[in-house]
Formats: C-alpha cells, structure tokens, sequence
C-alpha cells in the first residue's frame, strides 16, 4: 500500500494551524469572519471535510502571525525526515493587509522561490482526495 505524503503533509499543517489557533485563543468564528464564510463552512477546513485554498491557508497564517512556509518544513520533516532545503520565506503581512497572497508573494526574494512554493502547495492539493 503506498502512503500518501502530500495529503498527510496538508493535514499536519492544518493540525498545526488548529493547535497555533487554540494557543493564542482565537476561535473559529473570528477566522469564519476573516474568510467571510459560515462557522460550519470554516469549521469543515479544520476537519478536513474541505480544503483550505492557498490563499486562505496564507490569511489563517498571517492572522495567526505564523510563517507557512516554517509550518511547511517542519512538518515535511516530521512526515519525510527530509533535509532538502527549502526557500526563505519573507516577514509576516500585515493583519489588515486586503490582498495577503499578494503581498507574501510580492515580497519573497526570487521568481524561483515563489514557483517552488506554488508548486509545492499545488501538489499537496493535487493528491488530496475529493471529498
């Protein structure tokens, strides 16, 4: 039987997003609002019922004031034991910032770096299961 990385990677970052969430006692409702979607709808992202969008995975982080590409290594480390390095990822946005994805992408270092992180991103979603 193979193992699905991709998708227990994507899962142990939302778990990790979920326990970041409930350490600075933030509830789901107030990330419901951020999204402008329902509690149940936010609520089935944390379950796994759903899929976080890239660029809502990059809003919950920037409001929870984590790095998603810290989150990223730590888990592939945890699941891989991989020691490929991956790219340096800029300063937090803004919490107020409308466009978050825009100002991440716009601020990381290089073209390369961007590409790597959409790529590695797009095929973590890509072998996720519909549900």
């Amino acid at each position: 039987m193979k193992i699905n990385y991709e998708k227990i990677i994507y899962e142990e970052i939302v778990l990790q997003l979920i326990e970041t969430r409930k350490e600075q006692k933030i509830n789901q409702d107030e990330l419901a609002d951020l999204f402008g979607v329902s509690l149940s709808t936010y609520a089935s992202m944390e379950q796994l019922r759903s899929k976080f969008s890239f660029e809502r995975m990059l809003k919950v982080c920037n409001y929870l004031q984590v790095n998603l590409m810290e989150i990223y290594q730590e888990v592939e480390h945890k699941v891989l034991g991989n020691e490929k390095p991956t790219p340096k990822i800029a300063p937090i946005i803004e919490a107020n910032d409308t466009n978050p994805l825009k100002q991440y992408l716009d601020n990381l270092a290089t073209k390369e770096e961007v590409n790597e992180l959409k790529m590695m991103f797009a095929e973590i979603l890509k072998r996720l299961p519909e549900k």
